[in-house]
């Protein structure tokens, strides 16, 4: 695990296609709970590149997959078109696409991901939702999921 400089939050022409960043279901919560941590120099900056720019706009538009993105891209685990660890990751994909009621295919904005994250997945879901995720028991995406729900309940009654 590496931890680089603070990356800087920038809109990247190239990062998030009009057609819709390309994600698979349980790198919405990644996404979340990214804090500049990462597999290696390159993901993390990968991960950088492409997630705060999204987090950035909740009018960013993304696109449900159900295999590779481009989050995956720099990932050391990467054998080609599949992970290293593909059970597992299937797993944390097909409970994730379950919870947040996702296929692939599906479209949605990241402000539309985060209000579906903030219904159905409560903090301490991680636990088991997450379960066998390295990066489960340093609680960065626990931590974000709290901030999520203590942004949404700290909102005036009738806004956002």
């Amino acid at each position: 695990m590496t931890k680089g400089a603070a990356p800087e939050l920038r809109r990247d022409s190239d990062a998030i296609p009009t057609a819709g960043l390309a994600l698979r279901p349980h790198h919405l919560m990644c996404s979340l709970g990214f804090r500049g941590y990462g597999y290696s120099d390159a993901f993390t900056a990968n991960m950088a590149r492409l997630a705060l720019p999204m987090r950035a706009r909740d009018d960013t538009p993304l696109r449900i997959v159900g295999g590779l993105d481009p989050i995956c891209a720099p990932c050391p685990e990467r054998r080609g078109a599949v992970c290293a660890k593909e059970s597992k990751i299937k797993r944390l994909d097909r409970d994730h696409a379950a919870r947040l009621g996702l296929s692939p295919g599906d479209g949605l904005t990241w402000g539309e991901a985060k209000a579906r994250i903030r219904a159905r997945v409560r903090p301490g879901d991680l636990a088991s939702l997450c379960a066998g995720c390295r990066w489960l028991p340093l609680g960065l995406c626990e931590g974000a999921l709290e901030e999520l729900h203590e942004t949404q309940d700290a909102a005036p009654e009738g806004g956002a």
